[in-house]
């Protein structure tokens, strides 16, 4: 009878152990502000083998304002949804479009690094039509994760700008209407968006 009550305050401190572990390990991101914020960017460059369009492009997207982080290994955070947005001209296309809206926007480890910096926001699976030749019916559908950094490049603890690197946004082609698309292959994005208001990201 003694063994057993050892045996289950042993338990009982253990699951204590444990539950305490468990709360110290939880962190908490606060975006504010939260809501609408809003993407704008000039000469974007959407690629691929054989073409490049570069495009003004803008992106709407609704951010949380608290949210508990996945701290599990290649764990993703949701932190709001893309809303709208496409390109309001382009030089190589007709014009290019997003599709299947709304889109979730996510963060992954490592955590962000700065008041205003957010390493390794991903873009789930965006789908992105470049209409490269209208008069032909020239469509390129791209489809995939789109991976960007949130920069505070005023160095005022604010994040103001989205960056796309083509090094990590290589898109799969999904579909087109001409052998166009297939040749050229898989695409990929680069350049910056200047996203208005700033965000504060703070970890507690």
């Amino acid at each position: 009878m003694r063994t057993r009550a050892i045996l289950i305050g042993m338990l009982a401190i253990a699951m204590a152990m444990f539950a305490s572990a468990t709360a110290s390990a939880t962190r908490t991101a606060t975006i504010s502000p939260s809501g609408a914020v809003r993407g704008t960017g000039n000469n974007l460059t959407l690629s691929n083998s054989i073409v490049s369009v570069f495009c003004d492009l803008n992106m709407d997207a609704n951010i949380v304002a608290s949210v508990a982080l996945n701290l599990a290994p290649g764990g993703l955070t949701r932190l709001g949804t893309v809303t709208a947005g496409g390109a309001t001209s382009c030089d190589g296309a007709d014009g290019v479009n997003f599709l299947n809206l709304p889109w979730d926007l996510a963060a992954e480890l490592p955590l962000p690094t700065g008041a205003g910096e957010i390493a390794n926001l991903v873009i789930l699976n965006a789908q992105i039509e470049v209409l490269v030749d209208l008069r032909n019916d020239v469509r390129c559908l791209y489809q995939g994760d789109l991976r960007a950094t949130l920069v505070d490049t005023n160095s005022n603890g604010l994040g103001d700008t989205l960056t796309f690197d083509d090094a990590r946004n290589q898109i799969p082609l999904a579909g087109g209407t001409s052998i166009l698309c297939d040749l050229g292959g898989d695409g990929a994005l680069e350049g910056n968006l200047a996203v208005t208001p700033e965000l504060r990201v703070v970890l507690s």
